[in-house]
């Protein structure tokens, strides 16, 4: 059996904030650009992006990783997640399931959602 005991301050949170930090303020330009361009890519054309989240989010995850693990990271590195497409836009998709129920711009809003709507 899996040992699901809680062990209070296992994983220090103030310790994981400062590492992130650390990691990123050495290329913060090149980590800034790759946020405003993550939500460009994702935030444009809400149909769209559905499908985009998971190649976007997969190559800003292989930058982070690279850097963690001390190796040389580039800018264009983070458009390395469309190489998996299709793996990371399945994840991706599995991920956004329940994002967007409620949302009317959403192009997955629902006929019960307007149908709830309505009635109020």
């Amino acid at each position: 059996m899996i040992n699901t005991d809680f062990y209070p301050s296992a994983i220090n949170a103030g310790d994981c904030v400062s590492n992130a930090w650390n990691l990123v303020k050495q290329n913060y330009g090149m980590y800034l650009g790759i946020a405003l361009i993550a939500m460009i890519l994702s935030g444009c054309i809400p149909c769209v992006s559905l499908f985009l989240a998971g190649p976007i989010l997969g190559g800003v995850y292989y930058v982070l990783l690279r850097e963690m693990r001390g190796e040389p990271v580039e800018f264009g590195m983070m458009f390395k997640g469309f190489e998996k497409f299709v793996p990371l836009m399945v994840v991706g998709l599995i991920g956004d399931t329940g994002d967007h129920r409620s949302d009317p711009k959403s192009c997955r809003a629902g006929r019960s959602d307007r149908a709830d709507r309505r009635k109020r």
